[in-house]
């Protein structure tokens, strides 16, 4: 009688005990012991997963950009900076300085598609284009350029305070206004020195772009006059401006002609440019 009692609890027991355990359970895995943690230091439970590593690649070169040697070295023959914005208009400022550089120019802009417009008058001086004289303001009105040439103060490099010229720079560009500039420096006649006029247009053309005329061309021959450059030398003279024009110009920029800072020199090789695009 005691074992069928016995009998009975354990059938009992195991429809409930039983049933509760699953068939084909796999085993608990083992139990790995942990490691030793310091006073102090949060259980293995608590500590931080790692992430898996992942490569970061903070050397890689940045493109170059306008000013920078490499940038010099790319964009050259090969690899031409885009074409001047076409139907874009130049107006050039000057003396007859400006009107030996702005014939051959002119014709080099026009073939690329650009308008070319021309407010020179030989032996005229700063003060003539800061005052009534010249009007400036009429062919600024008139003509509404995309950027303005200047080439300005060969008639005045004989000044013994150039300084005094500042206030007619200082009025040239406050009526050529926000637009964009470039000034061309005069190119220096053999055996003659500068008394200062240059060096005080250079520090004073404001937003103006300044272009060293006697750096880039240092030996410019010279017509039988001994001062303005002969007919080939002017060619070369406006070629060489295509070039600095082309190197310079921002195609990215806010305006057509929009110019880098700081403007440099074309590199070499960029004679290549001067074909027509």
């Amino acid at each position: 009688m005691g074992g069928v009692k016995w009998l009975a609890a354990l059938t009992m027991g195991c429809a409930w005990g039983c049933a509760a355990a699953p068939v084909g359970r796999l085993p608990a895995p083992p139990v790995v012991p942990s490691r030793m943690v310091s006073p102090g230091e949060p259980p293995a439970s608590h500590q931080p997963s790692e992430s898996p590593s992942v490569e970061v690649y903070d050397d890689l070169p940045t493109p170059p950009s306008p000013g920078d040697e490499l940038y010099d070295a790319v964009v050259t023959a090969e690899h031409p900076p885009p074409p001047l914005p076409r139907g874009t208009t130049v107006l050039t400022v000057g003396d007859s300085m400006a009107q030996a550089l702005g014939v051959s120019l002119g014709r080099r802009l026009k073939q690329r598609g650009l308008r070319h417009f021309m407010a020179a008058k030989a032996g005229t001086r700063l003060a003539d284009f800061a005052g009534p004289r010249m009007a400036l303001w009429q062919d600024l009105a008139f003509h509404d350029p995309d950027l303005v040439i200047i080439s300005l103060g060969g008639n005045e490099v004989t000044l013994s305070q150039p300084e005094h010229r500042v206030w007619a720079i200082e009025k040239l560009l406050e009526l050529v206004g926000d637009r964009p500039c470039v000034w061309v420096a005069t190119p220096l006649w053999p055996g003659f020195e500068d008394a200062g006029i240059l060096e005080v247009i250079r520090t004073h053309v404001g937003q103006c772009e300044y272009v060293d005329t006697n750096a880039l061309i240092p030996h410019m021959e010279r017509t039988n006059d001994r001062i303005h450059p002969t007919w080939p030398e002017r060619e070369r003279w406006a070629d060489l401006m295509v070039r600095w024009l082309l190197h310079n110009r921002r195609p990215d920029g806010a305006r057509p002609w929009t110019f880098r800072e700081p403007s440099g020199d074309p590199p070499p090789g960029s004679e290549a440019w001067l074909e027509v695009r």
